[in-house]
């Protein structure tokens, strides 16, 4: 599994994640790709 890959699931799943969580999957997604992927 890449890293992109694994990106792409914890994005999935976004929703259902409690704010705090989402917000560090938020940071962790720009900190790897340099930019956002989706708008929170």
């Amino acid at each position: 599994m890449t890293e992109v890959s694994a990106l792409d699931e914890l994005i999935g799943r976004i929703d259902t994640m409690p704010e705090k969580e989402r917000v560090a999957v938020t940071e962790a997604a720009i900190a790897i790709t340099g930019r956002p992927k989706w708008k929170p």
